[in-house]
């Protein structure tokens, strides 16, 4: 309780400073730590190195520059599986591992652990390198085979029993979800295995599975496309992506449907207000049930919910930028401007859908060189909030 009191706190006491934005999507600019869990079991066969390949190139192009941002990335590796030795010490597959290390630079939390022989004690490791980041977001990355058969209908009530190595796997493999989910850790699911795309069986346990465990899961064969891969892992990394969806909203506000927002539901209602996706009004009802334990159903949750932010356009010249909110509902626009250690140094409020701005700090002084994140309000007649966005300005004379 001392935690979440102190967490409200922060939260009350400003928060929203930690939005930052990279390209045209949203994205914490603390930082984010993340572990790539690697399945390299038989079953796999010459898929493997396809897998590496694609978990390099998401690396190289999609996290490592994240870290050039006011955020650090760390990223850590864990190999499992029979031929996880083997596999390491293949030119191909070794080259694909350095590149990822490479990529990194001194940006990651550990180097490349094989102590795991499964998808629990994956995530087991996982977690131990997790605890050693003081990253915001923490994010696990499991791929393997069969993912779901984890979850097998007929199987998943059974007690687990001597003999019956399935069924065991599949309480081994809750419990590991249920510890990480615990701990804030989000679990992403990526089953590869060596059949086509044709070939793959009928998978019917997914809601089980995502309720349970994972964030979102997704299916990749042999002869998959790396553009695919990485599409799927772009929603991963850059959370304000596809946050904006009400329906998406609400569905993992209550994943595991117990009428109350637990932690790691918690924390994925934070991003969706970082992410512009949430106003504070609704954000901080969501705060007030995840702490004192209220029932989902008791608020009004549903008729608040946000949609998609208006857009946003931003002109410059050498002596004064320009906000312009592009919502027919907007009639005046606030501006936070903080530094990348989140200090606020500037702050104004205009009538109407423009707002200009002579980059002077609040004290008058010049703004000097450096890059800033600047926060734009837009709010309606009442007073209400129609959208917020965050847009990261480099400032040089």
């Amino acid at each position: 309780m001392l935690l979440k009191q102190a967490i409200r706190f922060a939260i009350v006491a400003g928060l929203f400073i930690m939005a930052g934005s990279f390209g045209a999507f949203a994205f914490p600019s603390i930082s984010n730590d993340y572990v790539l869990v690697i399945d390299t079991s038989e079953m796999m066969g010459s898929n493997i190195n396809w897998v590496l390949d694609s978990y390099s190139n998401l690396v190289k192009n999609q996290i490592a520059p994240l870290a050039d941002g006011p955020g650090e990335i760390n990223v850590g590796v864990v190999i499992f599986g029979q031929r996880a030795r083997q596999i390491i010490g293949l030119t191909d597959a070794y080259t694909h591992l350095d590149a990822i290390v490479q990529a990194l630079g001194t940006r990651y939390i550990s180097p490349i652990s094989e102590g795991a022989s499964n998808s629990s004690e994956g995530i087991d490791v996982a977690r131990s390198i997790l605890s050693q980041g003081h990253g915001f977001r923490k994010m696990i990355l499991l791929s393997t085979r069969y993912f779901a058969n984890t979850w097998n209908t007929e199987t998943r009530n059974v007690p687990c029993a001597p003999g019956a190595n399935s069924i065991c796997a599949r309480v081994a493999f809750q419990n590991a979800c249920a510890d990480a989910n615990r701990d804030g850790y989000e679990i992403w699911g990526l089953e590869i295995s060596h059949f086509t795309q044709d070939e793959l069986p009928a998978q019917e346990d997914y809601p089980y599975a995502l309720q349970q465990c994972v964030v979102r899961a997704e299916r990749f064969a042999q002869a998959s496309n790396s553009s695919d891969f990485l599409n799927f892992t772009k929603a991963m990394i850059q959370p304000g992506l596809t946050a904006c969806v009400n329906v998406g909203f609400l569905d993992d506000l209550d994943r595991n449907i117990n009428d109350r927002v637990d932690t790691p539901e918690f924390f994925n209602a934070l991003d969706f207000w970082i992410g512009g996706c949430v106003p504070d009004s609704t954000f901080f009802i969501i705060v007030d049930l995840w702490i004192n334990g209220k029932p989902i159903s008791s608020s009004d949750l549903r008729t608040r919910i946000h949609t998609r932010p208006q857009s946003l356009a931003l002109t410059t010249t050498l002596t004064k930028t320009q906000f312009t909110v592009r919502a027919e509902s907007a009639t005046s626009i606030d501006l936070n401007l903080f530094s990348l250690s989140g200090q606020r140094i500037f702050n104004q409020s205009q009538n109407g859908q423009t707002l200009r701005w002579n980059l002077l700090t609040a004290n008058g002084a010049p703004l000097s060189n450096g890059v800033y994140l600047a926060q734009i309000i837009a709010r309606g007649i009442h007073g209400e909030i129609v959208s917020i966005e965050t847009k990261k300005i480099v400032v040089m004379h």
